[in-house]
């Protein structure tokens, strides 16, 4: 039985709650009905401006607008045909769409989120001239992406209620919209600056590029990727088919896939550079070891049975050196005979592959490493040239900073620095070594074997960037056909890897075609050309010196003759060309 002081407490909460809600609903009723019935503006209830996305150089790739969303208070509306009938004419919405929204509500409406600056005053228009009654404009803060599809995967995209779904808007919604927000110059809050490490102008050399490449080879897909090599920074990040972030709903899941973090496929040929760097670092093999090749690897395993793998075309004694110029698939076989399964996977996963690279973007895949105990005897030989693994692009790339770090791996990086509202740096993210993983002699080593892979007769001469010395390496693949379970013999994926200058690389580009359909299929022949004239442009933007430029030399010293005094007599002196200091003493001639 309840006790007359607990009903009284009882009653009093109960009243106090009654009152606070009888509070939010007059001051809501009050916005939108009191008056003369007009539609009224309401705040958004976005409280915190979120905080721009910018490149490197602090150019904007996302910022923050306020939009309009047009609402409906159906208690005021009075003629709903009328209404569907006007605004059908404004907004992205059928008349009838219209009218079944209004007919299926009673109180308060969205009839379309965040309408564009010419829908606005066009609505506008209309309310001032006394129509659509039970119609506001609500403002809102709204996002866009003045760079449109360019980056359109990394920065990624907000919903309708401004919070990440995708893409850096996701990985650092909470640094862009904090909850705890810091006051603006205006008293609004903002919410922090995240600055990437995407160099813009190389943003667009690699799109431009690699478009070309996609629509010429009618390829499902294409990656291409510039890193600089001594810090480990993202200088360029393209995915076809790419979108815009401006219109993401009207894209696909496939074309909004984040390939370079998100896609899993077999390397090939690329991955030799590492394998044949951790039969080095292991001592397996020295770079004067030979193994004969005649077309074909072949083992015989103790049941009876016999490995064979075949090779592209015999090339008879082989050291490292050519395994990697002829991209030798019999020598990189015979070469993993010199280690065991376990200290192979051990190298592997020291280059990162198996697991993620940690950069700042959703979504990452950590690839395909099966340990020894699932391997077959076929494995290891078949790891060894890239196949039998899964690797995505930015593992690749990131494995890439140990041959050009002296045999240190570095994170590959995103994200440069976090700036808040007032501009003070709240994050740096620096060079960031993980591991050393080969030593400093085989880095060199494996340097200039893919040096001499773009030598004329090597597989990665079209990789070659001219005045430039450039180490190389192609790849191509099979995909594997899950509906047959065998590997396809029209699907391939090609790609080929660049660093340059080979005496101390500065830039590293990757650059993937999925499936080219048109055209060769050979990453000698289709990745390399793409990744070959990222380099030149870089090499001229960055300013980087070749042997082609032409160099004038001069005296160590410079003799500048001084010039006379300047004196007035009975004409003007000619006073072309002169400098206002030289002028100046003009002023006090008395003549």
């Amino acid at each position: 039985m309840i006790e007359k002081k607990d009903l009284t407490r009882f009653m009093v909460v109960g009243a106090v709650i009654l009152i606070a809600v009888g509070f939010i609903v007059w001051k809501y009723f009050a916005l939108m009905v009191l008056g003369t019935g007009a539609p009224a503006v309401v705040r958004s209830v976005q409280t915190v401006e979120r905080g721009p996305i910018l490149d490197r150089n602090g150019r904007v790739l996302a910022v923050e607008t306020r939009q309009n969303s047009v609402t409906a208070w159906m208690p005021n509306v009075v003629d709903k045909t009328e209404i569907a009938r006007d605004l059908s004419g404004i907004l992205d919405l059928r008349e009838q769409q219209l009218l079944q929204t209004l007919n299926a509500n009673s109180g308060f409406v969205y009839l379309q989120r965040k309408i564009s600056l010419a829908q606005s005053r066009q609505i506008r228009a209309l309310l001032v001239a006394g129509k659509l009654r039970g119609i506001s404009l609500q403002p809102e803060y709204a996002r866009i992406y003045p760079e449109g599809d360019l980056a359109g995967h990394v920065v990624g995209y907000v919903g309708t209620d401004n919070t990440g779904l995708a893409g850096i808007e996701y990985a650092f919604n909470s640094q862009l919209s904090p909850s705890s927000a810091q006051i603006g110059p205006n008293g609004e809050p903002f919410g922090n600056q995240v600055f990437l490490t995407l160099d813009l102008n190389v943003q667009y050399f690699a799109q431009q590029i690699a478009k070309k490449v996609y629509q010429d080879t009618n390829a499902d897909s294409v990656i291409l990727l510039a890193e600089e090599a001594r810090t480990g920074d993202i200088l360029g990040y393209v995915s076809f088919p790419e979108f815009d972030p401006n219109t993401f709903g009207k894209y696909s899941n496939a074309e909004r896939m984040d390939r370079p973090v998100a896609y899993i496929y077999e390397p090939g040929s690329v991955l030799k550079i590492f394998t044949l760097s951790s039969f080095l670092q292991l001592g397996g093999i020295t770079p004067d070891t030979r193994f004969y090749d005649n077309g074909t690897y072949e083992k015989h395993l103790p049941n009876g049975a016999i490995i064979r793998i075949t090779g592209l075309a015999p090339h008879e004694w082989e050291t490292p050196r050519l395994i990697i110029k002829y991209s030798s698939n019999v020598g990189a076989a015979y070469s993993s005979d010199t280690v065991s399964n376990q200290a192979f996977y051990d190298m592997l996963r020291s280059f990162g592959f198996g697991s993620p690279t940690f950069i700042s973007l959703p979504g990452e895949t950590g690839g395909i490493l099966r340990p020894p105990s699932e391997w077959t005897p076929r494995s290891k030989p078949t790891i060894a040239f890239g196949q039998e693994i899964g690797v995505s692009a930015i593992q690749v790339l990131a494995a890439a900073t140990a041959l050009a770090n002296n045999g240190v791996l570095l994170k590959p990086h995103i994200v440069d620095k976090i700036v808040a509202p007032d501009g003070t740096v709240v994050r740096r993210f620096p060079r960031e070594p993980i591991r050393q993983v080969i030593s400093p002699a085989v880095a060199r080593e494996m340097l200039s074997y893919m040096e001499s892979g773009t030598e004329p007769g090597g597989f990665a001469h079209l990789a070659k960037i001219p005045g430039v010395a450039t180490s190389a390496k192609t790849g191509t693949s099979n995909i594997y056909d899950p509906k047959t379970g065998t590997y396809s013999q029209t699907a391939y994926v090609a790609s080929t890897i660049a660093m340059f200058p080979t005496a101390d690389p500065q830039v590293i580009v990757y650059g993937v075609v999925i499936n080219p359909k048109k055209g060769p299929i050979w990453g000698a022949s289709v990745a390399a050309p793409m990744v070959r004239e990222l380099g030149e442009r870089m090499v001229t933007y960055l300013g980087m010196p070749t042997s082609n430029d032409s160099v004038v030399e001069h005296a160590p010293s410079l003799a500048v003759e001084q010039p006379k005094p300047l004196a007035v007599g009975g004409s003007l002196p000619d006073l072309t060309g002169m400098s206002n200091r030289e002028l100046l003493p003009l002023f006090h001639d008395k003549n």
